[in-house]
């Protein structure tokens, strides 16, 4: 999926994500919705959807 990662102290920036969800992950995810990632701080395009 494409993701727009908006993190709270820099500039946000695009990323190209994979990764397993369940039900209840998918069903969070529409176009233009706000979701909430765990960002890695050595590597910021590595996310985990929470």
């Amino acid at each position: 999926m494409e993701l727009t990662i908006l993190p709270p102290d820099r500039m946000g920036y695009d990323i190209t994500h994979k990764q397993e969800l369940n039900q209840t992950q998918i069903s969070k995810l529409q176009n233009g919705a706000m979701i909430q990632v765990l960002v890695s701080a050595a590597d910021p395009n590595n996310i985990q959807i929470q």
